[in-house]
């Protein structure tokens, strides 16, 4: 289930959104959820003074694909 809220106050606008596990879920939705929420905190903190949107974006991808790497051949450590 995802819950999503949005506000306008003082000229500000604001949103959260939040995605929760409802009863048994498979471990690929598990994952899935993990690695998305992981991925948009690599996005966030990738936001600096100076650099572009795209880099939120390029952040995002690089971990979802690291994230496809080590889980098709495993670690390398």
């Amino acid at each position: 289930m995802s819950i999503d809220c949005g506000v306008l106050m003082n000229g500000y606008y604001g949103y959260h959104a939040y995605t929760f596990a409802v009863g048994e879920i498979s471990e690929d939705r598990k994952k899935l959820i993990e690695v998305t929420k992981n991925s948009l905190s690599r996005g966030i903190y990738s936001c600096r003074i100076g650099n572009r949107t795209g880099e939120i974006g390029y952040a995002e991808k690089i971990y979802m694909i690291w994230e496809k790497i080590i889980r098709r051949n495993g670690p390398s450590y």
